[in-house]
């Protein structure tokens, strides 16, 4: 197999990739200490302390884990229509709507 672009596009690849893990990770402890630490008894008081962060634990990753790759098919099926960057934009806008809402 060649090269396509050399060495400089397998260089920035890793490094984005590296960012997104991180930034990726760094939300998911974030979510997991906040279900440990404040948002269990709110959301699920009446079940014992134990059980409640189990259930908040595998709700909050399983479905982080299972929606990231079923939004990821729904999004590039558009993005293929309408162009990655105008659904990048699209995706930007309803993230951020909400903050000013």
């Amino acid at each position: 197999m060649g090269k396509i672009g050399g060495n400089a596009v397998a260089t920035t690849s890793a490094r984005c990739d590296l960012i997104g893990t991180t930034i990726e990770w760094y939300d998911f402890f974030l979510y997991g200490s906040a279900s440990r630490f404040g948002i269990g008894a709110t959301l699920l008081p009446l079940t014992r302390p134990s059980h409640r962060e189990a259930g908040l634990f595998r709700h909050l990753y399983g479905v982080g884990f299972a929606a990231r790759p079923v939004g990821g098919i729904i999004v590039g099926h558009y993005a293929e229509g309408i162009g990655r960057k105008t659904m990048l934009l699209i995706l930007l806008m309803c993230w951020g709507s909400p903050r000013y809402s």
